[in-house]
C-alpha cells in the first residue's frame, strides 16, 4: 500500500503538476525567468515547459497505473525516474560547482537504489509480483497447449470412427 501511495501522490505529482501547469499557462508571457543562469522571457520557453510537464504527466500516470496493477516493471519505472531526477540535480551541482549538491544527490541515488533493489522486504514484494506474472503467463501457455492437445485428440478420435 505504501508503494501505491508513493506512486499516486509523491511520484505521480498529484498536487505539483496541476499547480505548475496552471501557473505556466496563466502567467504573463513577458514574465522574466532564469534559464541556465541567464534571464529569459517565460513566453519564449512556455511551450518547452508545457511539453516537459506533459511528458511527466504521462510517465507518472503510466508508472502509478503499473504499481496499482502490480506490474513487475513498475519498480524499475519508479526507480529510474527518481534516479534520473538525481542525475539532473547532480549535473546542476556540477554546472554550479556545488560539491554538496553533487554528494547529496549521489547519496540519495544510492539510497533509492538500495531501497528498490537491495532492501529485503521491497525486493521480496516485487519478486512476488514477478513470480505471479510469470505464473500467469505459464498458466496461459500451458492452458493453450493443453487446449491444442485436446483439440488434436478429438480430431484424431473423429478420424478413427
Amino acid at each position: 500500500m505504501f508503494l501505491t501511495f508513493l506512486a499516486v501522490i509523491l511520484f505521480g505529482h498529484a498536487f505539483i503538476l496541476p499547480i505548475l501547469t496552471i501557473v505556466v499557462l496563466g502567467s504573463n508571457p513577458g514574465t522574466t525567468i532564469t534559464v541556465g543562469g541567464e534571464p529569459a522571457l517565460l513566453g519564449d520557453h512556455r511551450g518547452e515547459m508545457l511539453l516537459t510537464m506533459l511528458v511527466w504527466w504521462l510517465i507518472a500516470f503510466a508508472t502509478a497505473k503499473g504499481i496499482w496493477n502490480r506490474n513487475p516493471w513498475a519498480r524499475h519505472g519508479v526507480a529510474s525516474v527518481l534516479l534520473v531526477g538525481q542525475v539532473a540535480v547532480a549535473l546542476s551541482g556540477l554546472y554550479q560547482r556545488d560539491t554538496a549538491t553533487i554528494v547529496g544527490s549521489a547519496a540519495f541515488a544510492l539510497l533509492i537504489w538500495w531501497y528498490f533493489y537491495r532492501k529485503d522486504s521491497v525486493r521480496q514484494y516485487f519478486d512476488a509480483w514477478q513470480r505471479a506474472a510469470a505464473d500467469k503467463l505459464l498458466d496461459a501457455a500451458v492452458g493453450d497447449e493443453l487446449e491444442r492437445t485436446l483439440q488434436t485428440d478429438v480430431e484424431e478420435s473423429g478420424e478413427r470412427r
